[in-house]
């Protein structure tokens, strides 16, 4: 009979640094509370800036549901209640220099960053034989040319961990 090995739970460390790509996403949120609650520091990346903080009460209080900006100022407000400290950093994984910039300001927020989680992408279901190549390229940019220009950010050994995620779509069908 064959023994498995006890998997044991992943804890995120006090006063340690991880950027989250795809930080607005199911995935990238879901970690980030994780890591917040624990006292970490957590950058979230974003492809789109978010307004200066002195206009987030007039954005929330003026805009419907729907409003994506007030969604995003109002889960960094959540976030913010665990504990921990967050950072939004902007730029687009797929962009060599937005994504040196995006880490520099991770650095500059916080110092060394200690792990990434790549969770940045798009969706666009259906089935791939249906597909053009440009709306392959639109699915896979993130993921593939985002994993590549993270590997050529940080140096071997700069990190303890990179975390890639990939879509659910695999596996399961999508709806």
């Amino acid at each position: 009979a064959t023994v498995l090995a006890e998997e044991k739970a992943i804890q995120w460390e006090k006063s340690k640094t991880y950027l989250i790509t795809g930080g607005f996403g199911g995935i990238g949120i879901t970690v980030a509370k994780e890591m917040l609650s624990c006292g970490a520091n957590v950058a979230l990346l974003s492809r789109s800036e978010l307004p200066d903080r002195s206009e987030w009460v007039k954005i929330r209080a003026f805009s419907g549901h729907a409003d994506k900006t007030a969604r995003k100022i109002k889960l960094v407000q959540d976030l913010e209640q665990l504990g921990g400290s967050i950072e939004v950093v902007t730029g687009d994984v797929c962009n060599l220099v937005e994504m040196q910039e995006a880490v520099a300001a991770t650095k500059k927020a916080f110092g060394s960053i200690h792990g990434v989680i790549h969770a940045a992408g798009a969706i666009d279901d259906g089935p791939l034989l249906t597909k053009s190549s440009a709306q392959v390229e639109d699915v896979l940019a993130p993921k593939i040319h985002g994993t590549m220009i993270l590997d050529q950010i940080f140096a071997d050994g700069e990190l303890e961990f990179l975390a890639l995620f990939s879509s659910s779509s695999t596996v399961l069908a999508p709806a």
